[in-house]
């Protein structure tokens, strides 16, 4: 064998492989699709590609839904389960009633109430399974948004519990080292009023000191006659002389009392050193204590994390927002869009058929076959179609028959 002919076998079986999944995956007997026209082939590859885009949304919307909140390890199998779930009920439905459409469907009554019934419970499904894809997917695409919500909540409760802790904190150290702190601060404004009246005392000796230099010079001007001054000791002189005195009195009282200032400056420093001694001696306690204060506001400190509520409640925040007109049209154009989606496949199997060929050779069959069972099931159990069947009693006739007009489409 050639290898162009190895090659071509290769296709060959991979290409029979995927028709036979294409198949699997719209419930279509090849046997009878074999004989049908070709349109009816196109149309078994269309559902199958449509039943396919199906499971690749369900698969991005769910895949990137628990890749929020799970590792992969445990993401990745959860997501296989819930697209093939998916997939599965949809195929299920789609195949679920065999119908005639389009020209082989008989006129007269229209769809019943029973298979109306049937409709609106697999719609039902329908819009189960949509809306939980749709909304996963909404959580996904928003999770930018959501990560933001969450960690604004999670520094404003952060906040309120250190807020708490630093109370806490504060009410231990006036219960502990109250009285000590008290006298600290009493020596520390001791200290300070102290300083204050000694810096007021120097500058008053500066001031003073300013004041004669300033007396000398108009005395000095007044008697050797300068610029703007009468020449000999004339009443600017003792003007000048009065005001000197003045200084120099006021000058000597600062003095006076600048060696009692520095005497109290120097004993108010002891106490509040002695004060604060005691309180480094009484303190060590007191850390401890808020050691452990600090260590209880760090174990009840919300970490990041993200789960499936946590998100939800995000979510509603985000939509109670000021952007939330914005962000609720934007969820509602998404699950509009996803149910589209996820029903899409439904509907079309249920409105939106073609009139098939392949349809009605499998009714056909399936009742032929039906009927051969029956007839068989007579003849081993010595059962003729002429005996009377007791009440109650189950029958087995199934007469292959298509749809008359004027009979019901359904029948």
């Amino acid at each position: 064998m050639t290898a162009a002919s190895e090659n071509g076998s290769r296709r060959s079986l991979w290409r029979g492989r995927l028709m036979y999944f294409v198949y699997w995956l719209v419930r279509v007997d090849p046997e009878l699709l074999s004989g049908c026209p070709t349109i009816d082939s196109f149309q078994t590859i269309s559902k199958a590609a449509l039943l396919v885009a199906v499971a690749g949304i369900a698969l991005f919307a769910w895949g990137a839904f628990f890749l929020l909140f799970w590792p992969v390890w445990i993401a990745i199998p959860l997501t296989l389960v819930v697209v093939v779930w998916i997939v599965l009920i949809d195929q299920f439905m789609g195949a679920a009633r065999w119908t005639l459409h389009g020209v082989l469907a008989a006129p007269g009554k229209g769809r019943g109430l029973t298979r109306h019934g049937t409709v609106i419970l697999r719609l039902v499904i329908g819009v189960v399974t949509a809306s939980a894809t749709s909304f996963s997917a909404t959580m996904a695409i928003n999770h930018a948004t959501i990560d933001e919500q969450l960690q604004t909540d999670r520094d404003a409760k952060n906040a309120a519990k250190r807020a708490e802790g630093e109370a806490d904190k504060a009410r231990l150290r006036e219960m502990m080292l109250g009285e000590w702190d008290a006298e600290v601060r009493q020596a520390g404004a001791a200290v300070a009023a102290a300083q204050s009246r000694l810096d007021t005392a120097r500058l008053a000796v500066n001031v003073a000191r300013s004041q004669i230099t300033a007396a000398d010079l108009a005395a000095n001007c007044e008697i050797l006659g300068g610029p703007g001054c009468h020449r000999g000791k004339g009443p600017q002189y003792q003007a000048a002389q009065i005001r000197r005195a003045k200084a120099a009195d006021d000058q000597r009282q600062a003095e006076e009392q600048i060696p009692v200032l520095e005497s109290a400056v120097d004993a108010a420093g002891r106490k509040w050193q002695q004060a604060q001694a005691a309180v480094r001696a009484h303190e060590a306690a007191f850390l401890e204590a808020a050691k452990q204060i600090d260590e209880r506001v760090a174990r009840e400190a919300v970490p990041p994390r993200l789960d499936p509520v946590m998100a939800y409640l995000a979510l509603q925040k985000v939509f109670e927002s000021p952007e939330g007109p914005a962000a609720s049209f934007y969820s509602h154009l998404i699950l509009t869009l996803l149910l589209t989606v996820e029903l899409s496949y439904v509907l079309i199997s249920e409105y939106f058929a073609h009139a098939s060929v392949y349809m009605a050779r499998l009714i056909a069959r399936t009742k032929i076959l039906a009927t051969k069972a029956a007839e068989d099931y007579r003849r081993q159990t010595g059962r003729d179609d002429d005996d009377d069947d007791p009440p109650g009693a189950p029958s087995f006739w199934i007469a292959p028959r298509f749809p008359q007009r004027g009979s019901d489409a359904t029948a």
